[in-house]
């Protein structure tokens, strides 16, 4: 949304859906936008890395015998969706 010219990122500022603009809100300067948008950008391509190497680590298990999942991938794989949750977040 666009306020006098400017962004307007109410998600950013008040973390909740449905939300009706009480004060709370502010208008963000287009370089804290920028900021922030960089930031999601680098957020994403750690997530796709977190993937590739949680792929990799389940490939080395297949090859070595592995049954089970090992840890380390597990671990990869709630860190991805961390990281992923805080790039939702970012959006505008």
């Amino acid at each position: 949304m666009v306020i006098g010219g400017r962004k307007h990122r109410c998600r950013l500022a008040c973390q909740s859906s449905g939300h009706r603009h009480r004060g709370g809100c502010i208008t963000l300067s287009d370089r804290v936008i920028e900021r922030v948008d960089e930031i999601r950008t680098r957020l994403e391509s750690i997530a796709e890395e977190l993937t590739e190497v949680a792929i990799d680590v389940l490939r080395q298990a297949i090859d070595e015998g592995a049954e089970k999942r090992p840890p380390v991938e597990k671990s990869l794989t709630q860190a991805r969706r961390a990281v992923e949750k805080a790039a939702r977040l970012l959006e505008p």
